[in-house]
């Protein structure tokens, strides 16, 4: 009977401790839960299809009174077209170096998919462009 019993509380005692970590490995682009960097000005100078990727490159200035230190991601929103109506997906670049208070950086967002043939888009647009730290 004591057998038992210390058994079961064990068993007990190991269920009651055991959380939900099942836990997404990586967020999805525009989650709520990654925190966004507040004070960044981001500048997507062109936009363009190559090898079937879709891509935006730009600059992001720092516009804050603090360094942003590595690491930090700059994640973008594709959209088919300026209507910004039909969402074909998003990705994210990772940026591994600081950035100080007026600096500026490059960066660079490709977006792929089986779901979606480049080609159908070529006036496609991007937005919700934001630096994030996940």
């Amino acid at each position: 009977m004591k057998l038992k019993l210390i058994i079961s509380m064990a068993l007990l005692s190991l269920f009651a401790s055991c959380g939900d970590t099942t836990a997404p490995l990586e967020e999805e682009v525009g989650s709520s839960v990654t925190v966004a960097i507040p004070y960044l000005s981001f500048n997507p100078e062109s936009t363009y299809i190559e090898k079937g990727i879709m891509t935006v490159e730009g600059t992001v200035l720092n516009m804050g009174t603090t360094q942003i230190d590595p690491t930090w991601y700059v994640e973008a929103q594709f959209f088919s077209d300026s209507t910004f109506s039909v969402k074909l997906g998003g990705n994210l670049d990772t940026l591994l170096l600081p950035l100080k208070p007026g600096e500026q950086a490059l960066w660079k967002v490709r977006f792929t998919s089986t779901a979606v043939d480049p080609n159908k888009y070529a006036n496609f647009r991007v937005s919700n462009i934001r630096g994030v730290r996940k």
